[in-house]
């Protein structure tokens, strides 16, 4: 009767460390797939962040100039999509970097940028071109 006792406790144990196991397994794959993410997260606003960067040193430059700034490089497929709308005599600009993960970037401006009223898309661009003479105009190559 007291072999039968052992014998359960033993297997209860095992099972229990089997499930322990399981369970450590699970969160690690959790984490591993949460780190992924926050990595392209993380790419796609260094994008963001060169595109509004460039934008914010062209207003602040007085007179004419032209800048043009490479991207960083990221491994994903990605599009950037900037809007820009004219509020009395501020300029608002939307920068939206857009992959599995979305970035925004929202710039208020003293310059015009590209009319005013803008939407612009590229898909992976590599560089940002923008000619600043009174008004600013912006490409992404």
């Amino acid at each position: 009767m007291n072999d039968r006792g052992l014998l359960a406790s033993f297997l209860i144990c095992k099972i229990g460390v089997a499930l322990a196991a399981l369970a450590f397994l699970g969160v690690a794959l959790s984490m591993h797939s949460s780190l992924g993410r926050l990595a392209e997260r993380e790419e796609l606003s260094q994008v963001a962040d060169a595109i509004a960067g460039a934008i914010n040193a062209a207003d602040a430059l007085p007179g004419e100039t032209e800048m043009l700034r490479k991207l960083p490089s990221v491994a994903q497929q990605f599009e950037v999509v900037m809007t820009g709308e004219r509020n009395g005599g501020v300029q608002v600009v939307s920068v939206r970097v857009i992959a599995e993960t979305e970035v925004e970037r929202v710039l208020m401006l003293s310059s015009k940028v590209n009319g005013g009223e803008f939407t612009l898309t590229a898909k992976n661009p590599r560089e940002i071109r923008l000619v600043k003479a009174g008004a600013i105009q912006l490409e992404l190559v």
